[in-house]
């Protein structure tokens, strides 16, 4: 594929860079313009793919399987690049003029013009792959200008080039591809984030390839750089081990530094990775709180610690409702024997959360009312237990039917020999839930 273009109707695809520009008659003024965007590397693989069948059906599993032959992912992953594809090249789903989709089948590449283009001296013994033929070879022959040619041709060459390139800036506005793509990136971030807020093996998985699509469209893309250093993270904290072994339990932070889950050759080296990227991440968005909270959580389970909690604070400080920063902030301390001083921030944590919960409902309702309970447990186990009891009312409050903030409460009320209290919210539970909290009425730290 090196150096090789594909011609699909007015486009001309670099298929080494992804480069796409209009195409005109002589590919050395076509190569004269500025690319009007880059394609990704997938969806410059699915063009290919597509082309080297004009007209024909590929189907979805082919795609599937030749474009991402190292990862396992849905049909979305399929659909957005072809959604991606489409809008580079102005084309449309519902009257489409290069790629058609048969529902529930594939897709297939209906442009008039599908040419492969190589310069003849870069062709070689390699060209007769037949994975990629050259359909057409073109070879640039050198401008000469005899002395006796007329004035009038040298300018009209001169003028039609130039109002080809004005037609090239009328016919694509660089400025709205851009404002496009931007769209693009920030709704796969969002559906990245949204399966690594899940904390499950397959979810996280699927997260890791959105990051690195959202990357692969815009390498200077802070936000796809810090959510592939978080999921790398939780890999190794949360999944050390093949996805074909059964799941180890899962654990905090420390409980993963305690089994030597961070200090294995594959851990560290994930984590390096993870680092680099959230030191990139600083570098292009030194501004967003995001990109300082992931650099921090690298340290952390670096073990890193004064490193980690500077970039945390530094998270706050660019964001003060940083509610995901603040918990970390306290798992640090607390590691590191600051325990009276690790619950403040759970507390501001939590005050962060009811504070945007409304903009971050799918983010904060997993963690609302655990987090309110595990405050509760920290002081039940400093022996605060009117603090705790607290909690754990506030937290049923809102989430009458949360096991472990009822298990506290239950503890709390036969510590203080209220055991009739704890019996009536135990009777409840049983009735409504099926769960008795009176049979492990022990808060877990």
């Amino acid at each position: 594929m090196k150096d090789e273009k594909l011609q699909i109707n007015q486009w001309l695809v670099e298929l080494k860079t992804g480069d796409l520009r209009l195409f005109d008659t002589s590919s050395d003024i076509t190569m004269s313009f500025d690319p009007i965007e880059r394609l990704d590397p997938k969806g410059v693989h699915l063009l290919v793919l597509l082309a080297k069948h004009p007209g024909e059906l590929v189907g979805k599993e082919q795609l599937l399987n030749r474009i991402w032959s190292d990862v396992v992912v849905t049909e979305d992953a399929l659909t957005r690049c072809v959604s991606r594809l489409r809008k580079a090249l102005n084309d449309s789903a519902k009257a489409p003029r290069v790629i058609e989709t048969l529902p529930k089948r594939g897709y297939r590449l209906v442009a008039e013009t599908v040419k492969w283009h190589r310069i003849a001296s870069e062709v070689s013994a390699e060209s007769q792959d037949t994975d990629l033929i050259a359909k057409e070879v073109i070879t640039p022959e050198p401008t000469v200008v005899e002395k006796e040619q007329p004035a009038w041709q040298v300018w009209g060459v001169a003028i039609l080039i130039f109002f080809a390139f004005v037609a090239g800036l009328y016919l694509v506005n660089p400025q709205e591809v851009d404002e496009v793509k931007d769209n693009e990136i920030a709704l796969i971030i969002s559906q990245a984030d949204d399966y690594y807020t899940q904390m499950r093996r397959a979810d996280n998985e699927m997260a890791i390839e959105l990051y690195q699509q959202a990357i692969a469209m815009r390498p200077d893309s802070g936000q796809g750089q810090a959510g592939l250093a978080n999921a790398l993270v939780q890999q190794v904290l949360r999944w050390p081990n093949p996805a074909s072994e059964p799941e180890l339990l899962t654990t905090d932070l420390e409980g993963a530094i305690q089994s030597g889950r961070t200090a294995t050759p594959e851990a560290e080296q994930k984590l390096n990775r993870a680092l680099s990227l959230a030191q990139r991440a600083v570098r292009v968005s030194p501004n967003d709180a995001r990109s300082h909270k992931a650099l921090g959580f690298v340290y952390s389970a670096q073990q890193k610690f004064d490193l980690a909690l500077a970039s945390y604070h530094t998270a706050v400080e660019k964001e003060p409702d940083a509610w995901d920063a603040m918990i970390n902030i306290g798992d640090v301390l607390e590691i590191t024997g600051h325990d009276a001083e690790a619950i403040h921030y759970f507390e501001q944590a939590f005050a962060a959360m009811g504070r945007v919960y409304s903009s971050q409902t799918a983010r904060v309702r997993p963690w609302y009312a655990a987090l309110g309970a595990v405050i509760g447990d920290k002081y039940y186990s400093m022996g605060q237990i009117q603090d705790a009891e607290a909690w754990y009312r506030h937290v049923m409050s809102f989430a009458p039917f949360h096991e472990p903030a009822a298990s506290g409460l239950v503890a709390v009320l036969m510590q203080q020999g209220d055991e009739q209290s704890a019996a009536v919210i135990c009777e409840q539970f049983s009735q409504r839930v099926g769960i008795n909290p009176c049979n492990n009425p022990t808060p877990q730290d």
